[in-house]
């Protein structure tokens, strides 16, 4: 089966098109994806789609990213206010404390986000000690995630481009952040359709079962 390079989906599920029928979001917040590399595999992750659809963002795949060249030249960089979002306690709860100017001085607000299951973020924390010292930002959970085919450990956990796309309405609220949730929605859309044909089945002709994986890090 041939697969899109750019968005690892099948060419009949490829979302490429969609994206390009929207202008490229450009935001002053940086994005940097850290992804576990199980991830990678997964063609309905969307650490990928946020990354396609978001200018200026870094997507990096690895488990050592303490020692990551890019990681470090970010973490590194005093013109940057670097934060990774992670529910914990102490965290900051950037929706009831928003950053405000006189906070950042001029320098570029970067949000590291782990793209994995829970267990490999919490795994990703304690291996890299660097990322898990950084200030830890949060959100309210005011919905369920729209992630219907991934299983969620809670009913506040989101997908990675949900928790994204929340992180940029508050960091900045002017900025126009729907087309993310619009592409996603989609994908989400062709992949349940695709389950209720059950176009994929077991060699016994009954419908192959869904496997699902805790959501990923909000």
């Amino acid at each position: 089966m041939n697969r899109c390079l750019k968005c690892n989906r099948s060419g009949s599920t490829c979302y490429c098109d969609e994206i390009r029928a929207h202008a490229p979001i450009v935001a002053s917040t940086q994005i940097v994806i850290l992804r576990h590399p199980r991830e990678r595999k997964r063609s309905v992750g969307t650490a990928q789609m946020t990354h396609l659809m978001l200018k200026g963002s870094r997507l990096i795949t690895d488990r050592d990213f303490d020692g990551h060249p890019q990681v470090q030249a970010i973490t590194a960089d005093p013109e940057r206010v670097c934060v990774v979002l992670f529910p914990k306690p102490g965290c900051r709860n950037i929706e009831e404390n928003p950053f405000t100017p006189q906070e950042l001085l001029g320098k570029k607000l970067t949000v590291f986000v782990i793209d994995g299951t829970w267990l490999d973020a919490r795994q990703i924390l304690r291996s890299n000690p660097g990322i898990c010292s950084l200030p830890a930002i949060s959100f309210n959970a005011s919905k369920e995630s729209e992630y219907q085919f991934r299983k969620q450990p809670a009913e506040h956990c989101l997908s990675t481009i949900e928790s994204i796309q929340r992180v940029l309405s508050l960091t900045e609220p002017g900025l126009s952040t729907g087309a993310l949730l619009e592409v996603f929605r989609s994908m989400v859309q062709t992949q349940l359709e695709f389950s209720r044909n059950d176009l994929v089945r077991m060699p016994s002709g009954r419908p192959r079962r869904q496997i699902t994986n805790s959501a990923p890090i909000v």
